[in-house]
């Protein structure tokens, strides 16, 4: 690894907290109120951030202990539980937050050079959100999402912009928020050629129309149960039925130009792609398992659907054939994994706290963790396509990050000399996807893969003619 790519790496994150500047913010949240206070805001700080965050599980007497190892007084396990439950302590740790964000969006702005299918935009943004479990005495302030599921709960709701290994935002709401309610938050941020890669959880024609005033492209499956009209103002009753009457006998894909529904009337491209035998079994079972559990008869129309994968998207077809989408929706596993990285090494499913206060302080300094680590992969990410052609693997990232407690570097310039060197020494290789015969997501993308690459049994296609 180039030991500039490193120092500059790290330069990103160095000044963040600096002890004069955590202090000014202890003073601004009233977290201190006094000059003669022996609080050390930085120790709680690197305890939250750096032991909780990282641990999830540490008890209030091993914070305690950590509290004093960072520089603070001795504290009582008491005592510290009356300082996250307090206001004033959710106030400064949402001052350091902001503090992380605003450095991230002034300072990452460099880009990786795309090959491939995502050579054809700018900016590709993946918006998906993950559900945690929090204690049921909170339900008043973080209500869970009903049904058999928790009685209290939060939700990240996240944005990743795959050309830059950046996490663009993350916003906490109760787990009850519906993904709907955030679908115009990415709106000001979108500039022409930018691309948006949405859930079904994230399905809004209100939602599609302003990126195309934007000036900017979406690509999403279709949800079923919305109203697809061809162009001429017919309502297709049966979309799978009406795909199967006019696909080719060996074809698996088909697209045509359609309005979805009657209200909106947003005309869009709809491609089908026919899925393979073992997926839709897939599916059915999965299916099955749910309208049983609700005790639902699973009908001949739903079954159809699912024969076939919907996509809708404004992407012209001189930019994205219909035989490319698949390879470009799969991009969005990145943050799936993204998600499972949260929960397995950052623990942020472990939240213990039994008062509003004391949560908001565990779950901010959790975000604190994420971004650092996050922009430093962004840094590191890059460089490591550009020098070794390589994917680093934020999974191996932040477990790499995580066991030599490299966060450290936020707090402590004392050691910062010592966190370079180390890091410089490590064989960053080491922490890049292995390589194997399956290609990863973007490969595939480099390499322009089309439908039948991906599913071989589906091989033998005529040439597509899109439908009017």
């Amino acid at each position: 690894m180039n030991n500039t790519t490193i120092e500059h790496a790290i330069d990103q994150l160095k000044n963040l907290f600096q002890e004069d500047l955590v202090f000014q913010l202890a003073h601004q949240s009233r977290l201190i109120q006094r000059s003669s206070s022996k609080l050390n805001p930085m120790a709680l700080l690197m305890v939250m951030v750096i032991d909780m965050s990282l641990i999830g599980t540490l008890s209030l007497v091993g914070m305690c202990d950590a509290f004093i190892i960072y520089g603070g007084i001795r504290m009582t396990a008491q005592g510290l539980s009356l300082r996250l439950g307090h206001e004033s302590t959710v106030r400064f740790f949402k001052f350091a937050y902001s503090r992380v964000i605003q450095n991230k969006l002034s300072r990452v702005s460099f880009q990786l050079k795309q090959e491939g299918i995502l050579a054809r935009f700018k900016n590709v943004y993946l918006e998906d959100s993950t559900s945690c479990v929090l204690h049921e005495k909170v339900a008043d302030s973080f209500k869970g999402s009903g049904g058999s599921s928790s009685k209290a709960g939060y939700k990240i709701h996240t944005i990743w912009n795959a050309t830059k290994n950046s996490v663009e935002r993350l916003l906490i709401t109760s787990s009850n928020t519906t993904d709907q309610s955030q679908v115009f938050d990415i709106i000001p941020r979108l500039v022409d050629e930018d691309l948006v890669l949405r859930d079904l959880g994230y399905f809004s024609l209100a939602g599609f129309r302003q990126i195309i005033e934007a000036k900017a492209f979406f690509l999403s499956r279709l949800k079923s149960g919305i109203k697809v009209y061809t162009l001429d103002g017919m309502l297709i009753e049966d979309l799978a039925r009406y795909v199967d009457e006019r696909i080719f006998d060996n074809s698996a894909t088909m697209e045509l130009e359609v309005f979805l529904s009657a209200k909106e009337k947003l005309r869009v491209r709809l491609v089908a792609c026919k899925v393979p035998q073992s997926v839709y079994d897939q599916r059915v079972r999965k299916l099955r398992r749910k309208t049983q559990k609700n005790k639902r008869t699973l009908s001949k129309a739903t079954l159809s659907f699912n024969r076939y994968t919907f996509f809708v998207t404004n992407i012209p077809e001189e930019l994205l054939a219909a035989t490319e989408m698949v390879t470009l929706y799969k991009l969005r596993w990145e943050i799936e994994l993204l998600f499972k990285v949260f929960k397995s090494n950052l623990q942020v499913d472990i939240i213990k706290g039994q008062s509003k206060n004391r949560v908001d302080c565990f779950i901010i300094s959790k975000l604190i963790a994420i971004m650092a680590t996050a922009i430093l992969f962004a840094h590191l990410s890059t460089a490591v396509a550009i020098l070794h052609g390589r994917e680093l693997s934020f999974a191996k990232f932040v477990t790499w990050i995580i066991t030599h407690g490299y966060l450290a570097i936020l707090f402590r310039p004392e050691v910062l000399n010592y966190e370079v060197m180390q890091m410089k020494n490590m064989d960053i290789l080491a922490l890049c996807k292995q390589k194997r015969s399956r290609r990863t997501s973007r490969e595939l993308l480099e390499a322009g893969a089309t439908y039948t690459e991906l599913y071989p049994q589906t091989s033998g296609l005529q040439p597509l003619t899109p439908l009017a």
